[in-house]
């Protein structure tokens, strides 16, 4: 394929992800081009793709040296991992300096394959104990808050779905952090481990702008909801096309997270709401009553670890504005994202 001078090579595209800078995430590359999938409509819902590593070298063209990076890899996910995603493997493999392989991957992404490699193992036969969930609506500071946990003694851990860690597996004071709804409660991998859940409420237009900062140069967005929310991260760096997305049913969606956990949060005693805007403004007033309701020691000097752990980020997890940005919208696209989710606001009380 001849290159095109306007666009980033295969390893500017591996290391802006990684980096965490602009990548023109839907610039093809060529497994992406080669493969002849066909691109998906927007309007028709995403179906995962499972496949094993054979399979998924196969699709990515990864032979010889790039293959064995790739079985490498995937050798040194921790125990509990039963499913990864291509780009996650990608940002690996490029770490461990294998960028063409890691660039294979990319591509098939760009050609709207939602492959998802299923990790070999056998199942555990234990159930963990004191496991937390940090689940609800990204860009409401699950992140931070995770890391902040995993201060009070438990291994932390982020992933795309429930099914994509085998929960016998984990250990004991794990907390995990996922996008889902309280549906998830009734999986039968999560029946027997009973987990206690917190969720993080924040403003729905501070949430929809933190989204368009960090989806449009972070591709694995595309994985939130199984691939139900967002279809093209790129494209929300574009004021329009984000306003557009922000009122779709996708945005929906992820909004809604938050809401159904505030719902069960009110009936059942296993899940606890935390406001993103105290957090920001009163953290250790904040973490102290979560481990109280964990039932562990208070952490000291929670200001410094959340600054320690705020500048390990990666920096696109740490976007602009605090506790109401959205005031800088201009009004007619604030009215009207308002008027989309307006059953969203009354419900989580934000006005």
């Amino acid at each position: 394929m001849g290159s095109n001078p306007a666009s980033p090579t295969k390893k500017e595209q591996v290391r802006a992800i990684r980096e965490g800078g602009p990548c023109r995430f839907r610039t093809p590359i060529e497994i992406g081009e080669q493969s002849g999938m066909p691109k998906r409509s927007p309007f028709e819902p995403a179906v995962a793709h499972d496949v094993d590593l054979a399979e998924l070298a196969e699709i990515a063209s990864l032979r010889g040296a790039e293959r064995r990076s790739l079985e490498t890899a995937v050798s040194g996910l921790p125990a509990a991992v039963r499913r990864i995603r291509p780009i996650t493997l990608a940002k690996m493999l490029d770490a461990n300096g294998a960028p063409e392989a890691a660039a294979r991957l990319f591509g098939l992404v760009a050609a709207d394959r939602l492959v998802r490699l299923v990790v070999p193992g056998e199942p555990g036969a234990g159930v963990p104990d004191d496991v937390v969930l940090i689940a609800g609506t990204p860009r409401t500071g699950n992140s931070i808050f995770r890391r902040l946990v995993a201060h009070l003694g438990y291994t932390d851990c982020a992933v795309h779905a429930v099914g994509d860690l085998d929960w016998s597996r984990l250990p004991s004071r794990s907390v995990v952090q996922v996008h889902a709804t309280p549906s998830v409660l009734a999986e039968p991998s999560l029946v027997a481990v009973r987990p206690r859940v917190v969720s993080l409420s924040r403003h729905p237009l501070d949430v929809l702008q933190s989204i368009r900062a960090f989806a449009s140069v972070e591709p694995e967005s595309l994985y939130w909801l199984e691939g139900n929310a967002i279809d093209d991260p790129a494209g929300l760096a574009d004021l329009d096309r984000w306003t557009e997305w922000a009122v779709s049913p996708g945005a929906a969606r992820l909004l809604a997270l938050t809401v159904e956990w505030a719902a069960l949060a009110s009936s059942d005693d296993r899940v606890e709401m935390v406001q993103y805007r105290d957090l920001v403004d009163q953290p250790a007033a904040v973490l102290n009553r979560v481990a109280a309701f964990l039932g562990v020691s208070p952490l000291a000097d929670v200001p410094g670890v959340m600054q320690r752990e705020t500048e390990m980020l990666p920096r696109h997890h740490i976007t602009w504005g605090g506790p109401g940005a959205h005031r800088q919208l201009d009004r007619r696209r604030a009215s009207r994202l308002r008027r989309a989710h307006r059953d969203v606001f009354k419900r989580l009380g934000y006005s």
